[in-house]
């Protein structure tokens, strides 16, 4: 897998599971083990910024996050504003940025901004829809991803 200097996650059903069991397994090893290899982790996701700092303080995580975009800042997935505002706040470049997604509109998301995409299938209907965008690799949950991650 290429060494990217950005991981940008979606939030909803990528990291958190919305069927009400908290984060994901490996979501925290995952995060911890980027910044451990000195890389940034950003987060782009649908929701406001009121209701999802509200979620971020009930974990505990929202200081994991370098960088954080809501609807709220930018206009919506699939337009690419939240990626190009994390790229350019970071300054780093686009060839060195990954979205991770569970959704159809995560993958468009990246490839209107020019980054790679990587989508998390949790459920075989998103395997299928993902498929459409062809990311540049799926993986069927975060633990997965994680594994590829840390042990190439």
């Amino acid at each position: 897998m290429k060494n990217y200097q950005l991981y940008i996650f979606d939030w909803q059903d990528t990291l958190l599971d919305c069927n009400g069991s908290g984060l994901f397994p490996k979501v925290i090893e995952l995060i911890d083990y980027l910044h451990s290899a000195g890389i940034k982790v950003g987060l782009a996701t649908n929701l406001g910024r009121g209701s999802l700092n509200d979620i971020l303080e009930l974990i505990g995580i929202g200081e994991k996050f370098d960088y954080i975009k809501t609807i709220s800042e930018c206009r919506g997935k699939p337009n690419p504003d939240m990626i190009n505002s994390i790229s350019l706040e970071s300054g780093i470049d686009k060839a060195n940025i990954v979205m991770i997604g569970d959704a159809p509109t995560d993958i468009e998301m990246a490839r209107l901004a020019g980054v790679d995409g990587i989508g998390i299938a949790n459920e075989d209907f998103n395997l299928r829809m993902l498929q459409l965008q062809k990311p540049l690799n799926i993986f069927a949950s975060i633990s997965e991803l994680y594994d590829a991650i840390v042990n190439g």
